[in-house]
């Protein structure tokens, strides 16, 4: 999966990415010129045939403004609780991983997703990057709990899963500073408090 064009995983065409920006911005009415600065990568006459295509099947309303032409997602077509769903894709994963982190034996004290999927710069191929840090070195306790949950991660999207497994002493160690503060600066949390990093790190930086 891609997390930053869920509906590619049905759809891997530019009608994925114009479904999901009009259902992004639901309510909101777009000219063809409009929407493609929002995909700057696909053409305008490209994303005006997505338009005039998506209209003929009724998933979105097309309304004449003078002499421009403005689309809107039509929310009461049958198939948008659909797309909605798998729009909302990234946003599943990250409750069932805290199911899943809610079942270990050593609950973590934070938890996130990092890197690349955290910043929606992704491919259907990149990885899922979770850090989770313990309150102690229980690396042997969870060992099992964490392969089980790169395996469902995998089930789940069809990308690789990698746990950055740490203990709270080890927020302090400089080799691992840029990987922390990445995440900490764009990371996606999973479980525990959401502030117990950005504290953390702090007080790594604090003169001894």
């Amino acid at each position: 999966m891609d997390v930053a064009r869920p509906l590619a995983v049905v759809a891997p065409t530019l009608d994925a990415d114009v479904l999901h920006r009009l259902l992004r911005a639901e309510g909101a009415a777009f000219t063809a010129g409009q929407l493609q600065r929002l995909i700057p990568e696909r053409s305008v006459d490209g994303v005006r045939r997505t338009l005039e295509r998506l209209s003929r099947q009724g998933v979105v309303n097309a309304v004449h403004v003078g002499h421009a032409i403005t689309y809107r997602l039509n929310s009461d077509h049958l198939a948008v609780p659909g797309l909605r769903l798998l729009a909302a894709q990234p946003v599943e994963l990250v409750v069932r991983m805290s199911r899943q982190l809610d079942t270990w034996p050593v609950q973590p004290l934070y938890a996130s997703i990092f890197g690349s999927w955290a910043r929606s710069q992704t491919t259907e191929t990149s990885d899922v990057d979770l850090l989770v840090i313990l309150p102690t070195a229980a690396a042997d306790e969870v060992e099992a709990f964490v392969r089980d949950l790169e395996d469902r991660v995998h089930a789940w999207t069809g990308n690789d899963a990698r746990v950055l497994l740490l203990d709270q002493d080890q927020v302090r160690d400089e080799s691992l500073r840029p990987v922390l503060q990445n995440a900490q600066r764009d990371g996606v949390r999973v479980a525990g408090d959401e502030h117990w990093l950005r504290r953390a790190l702090r007080r790594a930086a604090a003169p001894s």
